[in-house]
C-alpha cells in the first residue's frame, strides 16, 4: 500500500488517517488523568500511557487492515512512543521549555507514524464486513475525528504552553477553564467545517460577556486575550486543514 512507491492513493490516505486517529485518541482524549502520567513523572506512568496508546491504535486500524505484519507495526508504534516520551521527559530535566518540548515530542511521534505508514503492508484484508470501497468514507471520518480529538487535550497543551511564555499571563490553571477552552475549540472547529464563519464571532462575544467584569483587570484581560485567541486559532487552522484535505481527497488517486 503506502510502501509500494511514491503514488498516494485513497487507500494510503485512509491508512494514514486511521493511524493519526489512533494516536489522537490515545494521546489527547484517553490519556491517563493522574499527575504522574500527565507529566511523565515515572517510568511506570509512561509505560501505562504507551500501552493505552497501543491499544487504541490496534482497535482503530487493525479491523480495517489486518495482518501479523500490521500487528507488529502497531507494537512498534507503542515502543517508539514510550522511547520518545522518555526522551522528552529527560530533556525537560535540563531546562524547562513546555511548549518546545511538547512540539518536539509530537513531531517525533508523527515522524514515527509516517515511517510506519510507509512500511504498512499492502492489500491487508479487513476483519470487518466492509466493501472494497470503504477507504474514502472511513479515511475522511477518521481524519475528522483525529482533528477533533487533537483539539481537546492537544489544543489545551498548546494554549497552556503559550501562556507560560508570558509572565503577565501566568495564573493557576483550573479544570473549569480547561473544559471551557476545549468546548470553545470544538465549537469553532464545527463551525469552520460548516463554513459558518459569522457564527465564530458569537463564540467570542458569549465568552466575553461571561467575563465582562474581570476584563477590567489588565493582567486578566491580557491572559484572556492570549488564551482565547490562541485557542480559536488552533481550531481555525485545524478546520481549514480538514477542509483542504477533504477537497483534495477525490484527486488523490
Amino acid at each position: 500500500m503506502a510502501n509500494s512507491g511514491f503514488s498516494f492513493t485513497i487507500a494510503d490516505a485512509a491508512i494514514l488517517s486511521l493511524l493519526l486517529l489512533g494516536h489522537a485518541l490515545g494521546e489527547f482524549v484517553f490519556r491517563g488523568q493522574s499527575q504522574a502520567e500527565r507529566t511523565g513523572a515515572s517510568f511506570r506512568a509512561l509505560c501505562n500511557h504507551a500501552l493505552r496508546l497501543t491499544f487504541f491504535q490496534a482497535v482503530v486500524i487493525l479491523p480495517f487492515s489486518w495482518s501479523w505484519a500490521s500487528l507488529g507495526l502497531v507494537l512498534l508504534i507503542g515502543l517508539s512512543h514510550l522511547g520518545v516520551d522518555r526522551l522528552t521527559v529527560w530533556l525537560d530535566g535540563f531546562r524547562t521549555h513546555p511548549l518546545g518540548w511538547y512540539a518536539l515530542d509530537q513531531a517525533l511521534h508523527l515522524a514515527m507514524l509516517t515511517l510506519v505508514w510507509w512500511l504498512w503492508p499492502g492489500s491487508t484484508p479487513p476483519l470487518l464486513p466492509v466493501s472494497g470501497d470503504w477507504f474514502e468514507p472511513v479515511g475522511q471520518i477518521a481524519l475528522t475525528m483525529a482533528v477533533f480529538a487533537f483539539n481537546t487535550g492537544g489544543g489545551a497543551r498548546l494554549v497552556a504552553g503559550l501562556l507560560e511564555r508570558f509572565p503577565v499571563a501566568k495564573s493557576a490553571g483550573n479544570d473549569q477553564g480547561r473544559i471551557i477552552g476545549i468546548l470553545e475549540r470544538l465549537t469553532v472547529l464545527t463551525l469552520v467545517l460548516w463554513q459558518a464563519w459569522g457564527a465564530i464571532g458569537f463564540v467570542m462575544v458569549a465568552k466575553s460577556i461571561a467575563r465582562f467584569k474581570k476584563l477590567e483587570d489588565p493582567d486578566f484581560a491580557e491572559r484572556y486575550l492570549i488564551g482565547t485567541l490562541s485557542s480559536i486559532l488552533v481550531a481555525l487552522l485545524s478546520g481549514l486543514a480538514i477542509l483542504a484535505c477533504v477537497a483534495a481527497w477525490p484527486g488523490i488517486d
